[in-house]
């Protein structure tokens, strides 16, 4: 019997695809919320029935010293296509790859990209970026936060959704900019939002720099940080991106996104708690909301958000 440390291991891996390659189809993605996410998708792919069914397996299992989950999925590929294995797909998150962060922003693939067939990259930073959308948003609010909101709450998500997905974009691009990444996350909470000289919902750059400092981020990254957010959110207010929401960063998008809405909703006499909710709690419902309508999306063939050749393997066409 193989060792635990085998079985997990690159190699190990790829044996568990040799031994299932008649049974199963496997597509291996980076994390376990990608595995719900792309499992939504799945449930809606007319598969070929005479081909075998596809099961989806995160790289949280699979351990290797040294190498994030994007690279273990990339060393699987590697490996299976290597071996002549052709049971498999995998998918990654693009991340900053062929984007230029810097003022003027440009995206050098405005189209899902396919490497070697079956190693496919999402369309924007992350799979997260599939659900940064105000249906997302109001879908959610309706089925489980209605009876706290006010009749007009569809109108008051609408009207600041744009807004807060420019501060995600400044505050991403600050981040990555002074490689502070690691350290923004779960850093914006309500109390990082104000309202701006027009009213707009704004984030406070000096608020969030505070709570940097106590996770010990180093003064002149700081300093560069408080510095690229202004300038991000000044250029991309004067002439917006169309592909903010594939720029921003997926996780560092999704938690900006939602302690914003959280924000909007504070003057209307809300519970503190759920409040709460809408910043930071019901993630995995917030996600599987988001996952289905994105699957609804794909299926109706929203162009630019659809991972056509994904899909065209998921079905086995």
């Amino acid at each position: 019997m193989a060792s635990p440390q085998l079985a997990n291991s690159i190699n190990g891996y790829v044996a568990k695809l040799v031994i299932r390659r008649s049974s199963r189809h496997t597509l291996l993605v980076e994390g376990d919320s990608d595995r719900v996410i792309l499992s939504s998708l799945l449930i809606r792919v007319q598969r070929d029935p005479n081909l075998p069914p596809v099961l989806i397996d995160s790289a949280d299992t699979i351990k290797h010293t040294g190498l994030g989950n994007r690279e273990i999925v990339e060393a699987v590929h590697a490996t299976a296509r290597a071996r002549g294995i052709d049971s498999y797909a995998c998918l990654v998150d693009r991340e900053f790859r062929d984007f230029v962060c810097t003022n003027p922003y440009s995206d050098a693939r405005s189209t899902h990209h396919v490497q070697e067939d079956v190693l496919f990259w999402t369309r924007g930073h992350s799979v997260e970026n599939y659900l940064l959308v105000v249906e997302s948003v109001i879908r959610y609010l309706e089925i489980a936060q209605a009876v706290v909101l006010p009749p007009h709450f569809r109108d008051v998500v609408v009207s600041a959704f744009d807004t807060i997905m420019v501060e995600a974009l400044a505050f991403t691009l600050a981040a990555q900019g002074a490689s502070i990444i690691g350290r923004a996350y779960n850093a914006v909470s309500m109390k990082a939002w104000q309202r701006d000289a027009s009213g707009q919902p704004a984030l406070n750059i000096k608020q969030i720099s505070g709570i940097l400092v106590t996770r010990a981020a180093p003064a002149p990254a700081l300093t560069q940080f408080e510095s690229l957010f202004d300038q991000h959110r000044a250029a991309i207010i004067a002439a917006p991106p169309p592909f903010i929401r594939w720029l921003t960063h997926g996780h560092l998008g999704t938690q900006v996104m939602w302690s914003g809405i959280g924000f909007v909703f504070s003057g209307f006499g809300i519970a503190a708690d759920i409040l709460d909710q809408f910043c930071r709690g019901q993630n995995e419902m917030k996600s599987q909301i988001g996952a289905d309508l994105w699957a609804i999306r794909c299926q109706a063939g929203a162009s630019e958000e659809t991972p056509v050749s994904l899909i065209n393997w998921l079905a086995g066409r």
